[in-house]
Order: C-alpha cells, then sequence, then structure tokens
C-alpha cells in the first residue's frame, strides 16, 4: 500500500465534504418528519431565540419528548427533551443563518414547505381510513405548521436539516484521511469515501434528522485520531480522540457503551500492555473531559442533577427476548443489517488482509458493531421505529469500509472485481431508501393494520411494527420500489416559485459542481505523487 504523497489529502477531502454537503442538500424533503427529531429542532430554536432550553409541547403530541417544565391551567406547556444535546447543538449555526435570511423571503415563496404531502398528512394521521393498496395521496404528518403564515419556522427547520448532510459528508471526509493515512491509494480512498456517502445507508440519514449522522461522524473522528497518533505518536492526537468520544456521549448517552470496542482497540494497537493502555486511556479522558462537563451540566439544568439522563423511565423498556432482536437486527427483511448493508460480509471477510492499524481499526469497527447489536437487541422497538433499515446501528458503518478498502487496494482480477460488485450491491441497496419518505408509507402501512386489527390479530399478528419489521410482504427493500408516492424532496416547490430558496439552492448545484470539477483537478496530482 501506499503511504506517499498525501499533501493533496486535505484539499481533497475539503472538496469531497462541499460536493457531498450540497448533494444532500439538493435531494432533501425539506421538512423534520419525527417527533423526536422535532424536539431537537425546537431545543435549538429556544437555544437561539431565548436562552432555553426546554421547548413548547410538540403539535397534537403533547406527551412527547420528555419530563415536563412548565405547566399553566393545569395543562403542561413546556417540556424538557430527554434527548443528548449533540445535535441540538450541532444545528445552531444553521438556524441561526435561518433567521438572518428568512427576511429576504417573496411572498410568492413561503407557502413553499405546505406541499401535498403536508397537506393531506394530518387527515390520514387522524382517520386512518381504510385502504388496500397505495395510490397517491400522501399519508406524511408533521409535528409543526408549515403554511404561509408560519414560514419562519418552516424555513428554519428546513436549513436546520442542512446539518446531517454535513455531518455526514464530514464523516466521508474523515474516511478518506484515515485510509490515506494507513497507506491506501487515493483513488481507492476517494472511492470507498463516495461509496459510504452515496452507497450506504449513510446516504439516507443524511436526509433526515435523526442522531445518528453525528454519531457515526463522531465514531470516525475517533478512528481517525488513532490513525494519526499510530503515524505521529503525538498523544495530542489521543486528546481528539477523548473530544470525539465526548462528542459520542453527548449525541446520545447510551452511545457511551462504545467505550469497550475503544478500549479493546487500544489495547491491540499496544500488544496488550496495560501500563500503555492506561496511559492512552489517560489522554482520552483529558479529551473527553469536557464533553462529559458539558453532558452534566445539561442534565444539571435539565433535571436537577448530573447524573440524571431523563431517560430513568426507559429502564423498563428493555423487554425484546434477545434472540428477536438480534435475529431482527442481523437478517429481518425490514431492519436486517444483511439486506440493506450486503457489504459487511465482504468487510468481515477482509479483515484477514489487514495488518498493524488497519486491523485495529477493523477490531474498533466490528466489537463496536457487536456491541451495538448487543445494546439494542434487548430495547422494546429494537427496529428503531419508522425509519430505514438498522438505523442504531449506523455509528460504526462507515469503519467498515476500512478492511474493504485494504483488500480492494491489494486484490487483482476476478477478486477486485467481487469486492467492486458487492460495493456496487450496496449501492443499489442504498437508492432504495431515498424512494419513498418513509412516513408516506409507514402512515399507509399503519392505516392497514388499524382498519383490521381483528383480521391481523387472528394471524397472530398485534402490532402494525411486526409487518413492518418481519414480513417480505411489506418490506421497504421489496415495497418501496413500487410505491407511487414519490414526494421526497422539495425541489420541485422551490422551483414553482422562485426566490430566496431557489436562490440557496442554485448556490448548492454550484456548490456540487465545483466540489466535484476541484476533486477531478487534486487527484491526478494526488497520483503522481504517490508514485515518486
Amino acid at each position: 500500500m501506499d503511504s506517499s504523497g498525501r499533501g493533496k489529502d486535505p484539499q481533497i477531502a475539503r472538496w469531497l465534504w462541499l460536493s457531498l454537503t450540497c448533494w444532500y442538500i439538493l435531494l432533501l424533503g425539506g421538512h423534520i418528519y419525527s417527533p423526536d427529531g422535532t424536539v431537537m429542532y425546537r431545543v435549538t430554536q429556544g437555544w437561539v431565540e431565548d436562552g432555553t432550553l426546554d421547548f413548547p409541547v410538540l403539535l397534537d403530541h403533547e406527551a412527547f419528548g420528555g419530563p415536563v417544565s412548565r405547566e399553566e391551567d393545569g395543562k403542561v406547556t413546556r417540556r424538557h427533551s430527554k434527548y443528548g444535546l449533540g445535535l441540538s447543538a450541532a444545528s445552531v449555526p444553521a438556524y441561526a443563518a435561518s433567521r438572518l435570511l428568512s427576511p429576504l423571503a417573496t411572498d410568492e415563496e413561503k407557502g413553499i414547505f405546505h406541499t401535498p404531502a403536508t397537506m393531506e398528512g394530518p387527515f390520514s394521521w387522524g382517520s386512518h381510513r381504510r385502504v388496500r393498496d397505495p395510490d397517491r395521496r400522501s399519508f406524511r404528518r408533521l409535528w409543526y405548521k408549515v403554511g404561509r403564515d408560519r414560514f419562519d419556522d418552516a424555513f428554519g427547520a428546513f436549513l436546520v436539516t442542512w446539518t446531517n448532510g454535513a455531518l455526514t459528508a464530514g464523516t466521508c471526509a474523515l474516511l478518506f484521511l484515515l485510509l490515506r493515512g494507513l497507506g491506501v491509494g487515493v483513488r481507492v480512498s476517494l472511492g470507498c469515501a463516495v461509496a459510504c456517502g452515496l452507497g450506504s445507508p449513510m446516504l439516507h440519514y443524511a436526509r433526515t434528522f435523526w442522531a445518528e449522522p453525528l454519531a457515526a461522524f463522531s465514531f470516525t473522528g475517533i478512528a481517525a485520531c488513532l490513525v494519526r497518533n499510530a503515524r505521529s505518536g503525538d498523544r495530542r492526537d489521543l486528546v481528539g480522540a477523548g473530544g470525539f468520544y465526548g462528542l459520542l456521549v453527548a449525541t446520545k448517552i447510551a452511545l457511551g457503551i462504545l467505550a469497550l470496542p475503544l478500549g479493546l482497540a487500544l489495547l491491540h494497537s499496544r500488544s496488550w500492555k496495560w501500563r500503555d493502555f492506561l496511559g492512552d486511556v489517560g489522554w482520552i479522558t483529558a479529551g473527553a473531559a469536557p464533553g462529559f462537563a458539558g453532558v452534566g451540566a445539561y442534565n444539571a439544568v435539565r433535571f436537577g442533577s448530573p447524573l440524571s439522563t431523563g431517560y430513568s423511565v426507559a429502564v423498563d423498556a428493555w423487554t425484546s427476548p434477545w434472540t428477536e432482536g438480534l435475529l431482527g437486527l442481523i437478517a429481518s427483511p425490514g431492519r436486517g443489517l444483511l439486506w440493506h448493508f450486503p457489504l459487511v460480509l465482504v468487510s468481515l471477510w477482509a479483515i484477514r488482509k489487514c495488518q498493524g492499524t488497519s486491523r485495529t481499526l477493523s477490531i474498533l469497527a466490528f466489537s463496536g458493531l457487536v456491541t451495538l447489536l448487543g445494546l439494542y437487541c434487548r430495547w422494546w422497538d429494537w427496529g428503531g421505529s419508522w425509519c430505514w433499515g438498522p438505523r442504531f446501528l449506523v455509528p460504526v458503518l462507515p469503519l467498515l469500509y476500512v478492511p474493504v478498502a485494504v483488500a480492494l487496494e491489494n486484490a487483482e482480477g476476478a477478486q477486485r472485481r467481487a469486492i467492486k460488485a458487492a460495493v456496487g450491491l450496496t449501492a443499489l441497496v442504498a437508492i432504495n431508501g431515498i424512494l419513498v419518505n418513509p412516513h408516506d408509507y409507514y402512515q399507509w402501512l399503519k392505516a392497514i393494520f388499524v382498519t383490521d386489527k381483528e383480521a391481523w390479530a387472528a394471524l397472530g399478528i398485534f402490532h402494525h411494527f411486526e409487518l413492518l419489521y418481519w414480513d417480505w410482504h411489506f418490506a421497504p427493500l421489496l415495497r418501496w420500489w413500487t410505491f407511487p408516492v414519490r414526494e421526497t424532496q422539495l425541489l420541485p416547490a422551490v422551483f414553482s416559485a422562485p426566490g430566496l430558496v431557489a436562490g440557496l439552492y442554485a448556490l448548492v448545484l454550484c456548490g456540487v459542481l465545483l466540489g466535484v470539477l476541484r476533486i477531478r483537478r487534486f487527484i491526478p496530482a494526488a497520483v503522481t505523487q504517490s508514485s515518486q
């Protein structure tokens, strides 16, 4: 493997980040669709607008979100979020930009966020009307208003959804840099980074407002710092790894369990020398301290104690049989990793090609995968609710490209073609994840279940999640290719009313083209340097 010629790598990584970020923005649907995401958006909004850390109750969903923070006349008006502050904090720049830009909007475009899907959704949600086959009506539901009189709010939510695109693109840029740090060639490193961003479940989650993209960015950042440390021996890189770990915990407190695979990887990198390992842990702990302090302060403000996370009510929610959750996360039609990310099999096979630091990262990736499987297989909703694929496993997926890249760099002939075919198959599966808005489909599926509960119960099916997770007939991997509702992008509405948003899209399109052109310019020089 080639370890020279890295001078152009930072520039390539920056342009890769720009082009992927802009590409994700072009694919956005324009709204935040989950109540979880809406809560995190409301926290961002309150923080910027008036410095508060609680949020007003969601539209028609007063019980959702977390502990009560304020009541008026016996009615709950505000709640504290039970979710980590990470994604809400990362979205502050995007929301602040929306406040600066929204006065520039024209009157003609202030209704663009009120699409046919958002108009039809509330009725469909409330009635669960009887349906047998999908039609061109949408079943989408939002937890905030998007009409002309609420343009500022809708525009703020729209810009906030840019955050996950930028974070996912950042993850791909970090993956490119760490692969180059391992000595993988420029073209293979870039190809794997692009495949991760556009040909894996990361593509779907870049268009959502779940916290998983920030978790994936943090976990990949840890790996990138370990690679730098292995190359330079600089302890500051371990501090950086700790900083990313602190961000991971701030994103989702349960992901603190990924300290286990991190510790295992460190032990391997130090040849199981405990003294060196403990020294590394000290530096990483120092880097993680600000993140833990932030989490503790946030907990104290919300719940009165740094150690109270808001998830105490979920202690009794680990009720799924572990065999069901484990089998479901690995092989179920609706959520199985093997179906949604078939490249995992190639990655597992390719570990034998890894040596030194690349083997350390492979250990980090697969032990992280096993850890998350063990954590979530007992969760009552191990499938992650109305999402696509195994959402809870997304944080570790980018690192599964490390052994693939190492194997691809050294493979020839039929073996190399087979690896590329597996990458292509995974990309084809990933395209399925952006064909349909999940809420359109799952509203339709829930309506089918609700209108025939007795019939389904006679078949031993007592919740629409059972259809969603286990029935191939309703599996998104098959059904989404033919599902007729295709309102997945805001783009058509934007061009129907030119104005501020159309101008932003024009800039974004320029960003895609500029990024691609600059990368094409840098690659020959980087390849030439590598060959010298």
